[in-house]
């Protein structure tokens, strides 16, 4: 039985052993393996082509490629250029005319501006029987002017035909006369007077009548306020208040621009670029090819 168990334990070791050697000898490979490059493969092309994407080709053809533009989500575009439209509401100043202001803190807002000044004297009057003259009163006596008659050359007012008569009568009448009367070959000859008025040296003529001045005094003005203006309280002062409506500006951020009564910032991005080519050529380079097609030669080593 003690046998047994020594031939289990060196059993035992011997497989240990074993085990040890083969893991030393596997890690010994890969080490060897790992340290170990390989050499890539070169490939050529023989004359007239050329080497493109592990193929040999040669260039028969070549045209411009199509090219279509596009934008990311929010670019319009415009062109070749992508522009997105960003939008703002303008800021607003009202702004009154000169000498009014704003008659509350809302926006908009009425301009007011209030005037005032002293009651003025609009106009006089006088009593019963006066008349107004300048900033007096007057009164007036009327009576009529006195008549004074003239006659030209010889001729003398007849009063009782109201007439100038030439008294030495003629046969014959002068041209600036009529015939008022005939007396056998004589005639009477009359004209109209010149009449004058005359008033006494106190008197104003006026008309046909004398006017003589009388009593003086002075004329009661009448105040108030002139047309537009309204009476204060206390009847010292006169208050006119108007009204007008404000004129605005719009405004904008810096890098906006007013347009339409919007704030607008234009941002500009490249546009993305996509080339196409008619069917049998292929996009090389930005440019559409046709071409002839070999495999390459393998480089010998």
């Amino acid at each position: 039985m003690k046998d047994k168990k020594i031939i289990i334990i060196v059993t035992i070791i011997v497989v240990v052993i074993m085990i040890s050697i083969l893991i030393g000898i596997v890690v010994h490979k890969s080490k060897t393996k790992n340290n170990t490059k390989t050499k890539p493969v070169e490939y050529t092309c023989k004359d007239g082509y050329r080497l493109y994407n592990q193929s040999c080709i040669k260039e028969i053809e070549s045209l411009m490629p199509k090219v279509t533009y596009s934008c990311k989500d929010g670019y319009e575009l415009n062109k070749d250029k992508c522009i997105k439209y960003e939008k703002q509401e303008p800021t607003v100043t009202w702004n009154c005319p000169s000498g009014f202001s704003k008659s509350d803190n809302k926006e908009p807002s009425l301009c007011v501006r209030t005037s005032t000044e002293a009651i003025s004297i609009l106009s006089y009057y006088c009593p019963y029987g006066y008349n107004l003259n300048g900033t007096s009163c007057t009164t007036e006596k009327v009576t009529p002017a006195k008549i004074l008659y003239s006659c030209s050359g010889n001729s003398m007012y007849n009063e009782s035909i109201g007439l100038c008569q030439l008294f030495a009568a003629p046969t014959s009448c002068p041209s600036n006369m009529w015939t008022y009367e005939n007396h056998g070959p004589y005639k009477t000859c009359v004209n109209y007077p010149t009449i004058q008025y005359h008033c006494p040296e106190n008197a104003r003529l006026v008309g046909t009548s004398c006017i003589t001045p009388g009593q003086t005094i002075s004329a009661t003005p009448v105040t108030g306020c002139r047309q537009g203006f309204k009476m204060s309280s206390d009847r010292k002062t006169c208050t006119k208040t108007e009204y007008e409506v404000p004129t605005y500006q719009l405004h904008c951020s810096e890098g906006y621009n007013l347009d339409n009564n919007t704030c607008v910032k234009k941002i500009f991005s490249e546009a993305y670029k996509k080339y196409s080519c008619e069917k049998g050529y292929s996009l090389i380079s930005e440019k559409c090819v046709k071409y002839e097609k070999l495999l390459p030669i393998k480089k010998e080593s």
